[in-house]
């Protein structure tokens, strides 16, 4: 459909498709920090991991905002194929210790748009980027209607339940990708979890170790045990 504003035409059209929103997590702390080398350390990293894959799945990116990259596809589960391979790279970087640490949150909603001026518009859009706002850092959240148009058996999912945003007039139910990334550890992490619990193990052997060294100190060195012993005695001669 055309639009006439001022004598000008603009050219609009609808379609359904799957939206992506990526974002930087803590970007706004961690770029408060940096001077202008490192802070565009950060953007060409992002770039580099992410736009790659963007082409992979055939994605194609509307635009970058701030930190923050908006992008559709035709396929549901191309987009969330792209989503699990960035969360992957991603921690792969970071595990490199090559550059600054980024962590990522991906969401994605699938809905009709409107389609202007190599833009997108509409509840849909509206949607993905509430979405974004409480989804957890190192994870994909997605919508029912996501889950609805993917490939079931490609993609591992959790429901988990209805979340009603601002500005949207019906409640929207929430799935995860689990168990892929976010609950991987770095060597350090393993290291760490290991030793943490060595060392409470060591501090609990140490506690029963010192209980049973002050019991047996007071009652044989100290000779309680013998009193203890005598008092008994005495008891039960009481009794014969």
């Amino acid at each position: 459909m055309d639009l006439i504003f001022f004598g000008m035409v603009y050219s609009s059209r609808s379609k359904v498709l799957t939206i992506m929103l990526v974002d930087i997590v803590g970007y706004t702390r961690l770029s408060s920090t940096l001077g202008r080398e490192r802070f565009d350390e950060i953007h060409d990293n992002f770039d580099r991991i992410s736009l790659p894959l963007f082409e992979k799945y055939a994605g194609r990116v509307i635009k970058k905002i701030g930190d923050s990259f908006l992008v559709v596809f035709e396929s549901a589960t191309d987009s969330l194929h792209c989503a699990i391979e960035l969360q992957n790279e991603f921690w792969e970087y970071r595990e490199s210790g090559a550059g600054i640490p980024l962590k990522i949150k991906v969401a994605l909603n699938t809905g009709e748009v409107i389609i202007r001026n190599n833009d997108v518009y509409g509840e849909a859009v509206n949607v993905v980027s509430r979405i974004e706002k409480t989804t957890e850092p190192g994870q994909i959240y997605f919508t029912q209607p996501v889950f609805l148009a993917m490939n079931k058996n490609e993609i591992p999912h959790v429901y988990m339940g209805a979340k009603q945003f601002k500005g949207v007039s019906h409640a929207v139910k929430l799935f995860k990708v689990p168990g892929l990334y976010s609950e991987r550890r770095s060597g350090f992490d393993v290291f760490w979890g290991f030793a943490s619990s060595l060392l409470e193990f060591i501090f609990w052997v140490a506690i029963f170790a010192l209980s049973g060294w002050m019991v047996y100190k007071l009652l044989v060195i100290g000779g309680l045990w013998d009193d203890i012993v005598n008092s008994l005695g005495n008891f039960i001669k009481g009794f014969v």
